[in-house]
């Protein structure tokens, strides 16, 4: 299998910013919290789809 640098790139990084947080899901979620309340992007939350209950059929 052919090994793409950027994902190898992408994983490298993910790694590092892991270990920084010691692996620690809380700590990390903290850090992409506060990363993204001071970025300049603008992340779009998307409400659920409400799905229509249908009955079953009864033979």
């Amino acid at each position: 299998m052919m090994e793409d640098p950027i994902v190898k790139e992408t994983r490298k990084i993910r790694e590092q910013i892991a270990s920084e947080h010691k692996y620690d899901v809380y700590k990390l979620g903290r850090y992409f919290m506060r990363k993204q309340q001071v970025g300049q992007r603008v992340f779009v939350t998307i409400p659920p789809k409400i799905v229509k209950r249908r009955s079953v059929l009864t033979p």
